[in-house]
């Protein structure tokens, strides 16, 4: 290899960091001097940290302590009783609508059957009433026709009217027994 570098090369080489400022020295006499405080801070951190270990472990004991382990379970226990209570009374609630609910279709199929019948009678009998007056109807119209008094003319084409009428229903009669 050369020596010689292209600028490609050259703009790929790293560029030298900044130099670093002096750091600036303390006295030895000062140093001597600071260093009691520094034990001193360093042993009150150590002391706070034993501290602070100890109150969390007084803390943790405090909080899964036996006695308080028990009476977390039996706040639970409680706990856990009571909505397993509201769960049965929710269920007993719907299961009472439902009683209620088949108590009134009950009554109300009770007293449709009770009525029911009273009600079969009377449209019974207006059926049969009915009946008697279209049968007296059809008698007044059978004497009223026959009471009028009808041209020969006329009696020839009323007699070809019934018999077209006949020949009509023969078919209709036939039709229907061929259809079932």
């Amino acid at each position: 290899m050369t020596e010689e570098t292209t600028a490609p090369e050259a703009a790929a080489e790293p560029t030298p960091a900044p130099a670093k400022k002096p750091v600036a020295r303390k006295p030895v006499a000062k140093k001597a001097a600071e260093a009691p405080k520094a034990v001193k801070t360093t042993a009150k951190k150590v002391v706070k940290k034993a501290k602070t270990k100890v109150e969390d472990k007084n803390i943790f004991e405090e909080l899964f302590s036996k006695e308080k382990l028990k009476e977390t379970r039996e706040l639970m226990k409680e706990k856990a009783d009571k909505v397993s209570d509201a769960m049965k009374n929710v269920a007993y609630l719907q299961l009472g609508v439902c009683g209620k609910i088949y108590d009134e279709v009950t009554s109300l199929v009770e007293k449709q059957k009770k009525s029911a019948s009273k009600q079969w009678d009377s449209l019974v009998a207006r059926g049969e009433k009915v009946q008697k007056d279209i049968e007296k109807s059809q008698s007044d119209i059978k004497k009223r026709v026959k009471d009028i008094d009808v041209k020969e003319e006329l009696k020839d084409g009323v007699a070809k009217i019934k018999d077209t009428y006949k020949e009509a229903f023969d078919k209709v009669k036939e039709f229907t027994k061929k259809a079932a």
